[in-house]
């Protein structure tokens, strides 16, 4: 995607209360890494491409994770949980840099693929406003103003709870 900048935010603040552990959701294991290391490994990186991770309060071990796998990545609490917008304003410092794309992926949905977010990109650039990156799971959603800038950038939803 040349001359487009993006912005990842990965939503990673949850208790795992439902999973009923003490350790913070996106750390349990799968397949030898945390759930939020598959899902920064899939996130975009190098030039013009920018990580923004929303942790809970108390969560340091989520932060050291993140730093571990994505030195590249900056840190942001979300220190009350009133809901996932709410936790995508919680990184609005990064937001407020400005990106042509913003893309808000959760941080428990380690099935997503650094190949599924670049059909994305494509998508992003050659569709309507509407649209979804794959037809299987996880699901993407997105919207695009008719004149994208960084006052109103392209958004990008991941959604594995979306089903047909």
């Amino acid at each position: 995607m040349t001359g487009r900048t993006s912005l990842t935010i990965v939503l990673a603040a949850g208790e795992g209360m439902r999973m009923q552990s003490s350790i913070p959701k996106v750390l349990h294991p799968v397949a030898g890494q945390s759930l939020l290391a598959h899902v920064l490994g899939a996130a975009p990186k190098g030039a013009g491409a920018a990580l923004a991770v929303v942790i809970g309060p108390d969560h340091g071990s989520v932060a050291e994770e993140t730093k571990r796998q994505r030195p590249d990545a900056t840190t942001f609490v979300q220190r009350e949980r009133l809901g996932t917008a709410h936790a995508v304003l919680a990184a609005r410092d990064a937001i407020a840099r400005g990106a042509d794309d913003l893309l808000v992926v959760f941080g428990d949905t380690p099935l997503i693929s650094a190949e599924t977010l670049a059909r994305l990109h494509v998508s992003v650039r050659t569709r309507p406003r509407l649209f979804s990156a794959s037809d299987s799971a996880p699901r993407m959603r997105c919207w695009r103003p008719a004149t994208p800038s960084p006052a109103a950038p392209t958004i990008c939803w991941s959604c594995s709870a979306i089903r047909r």
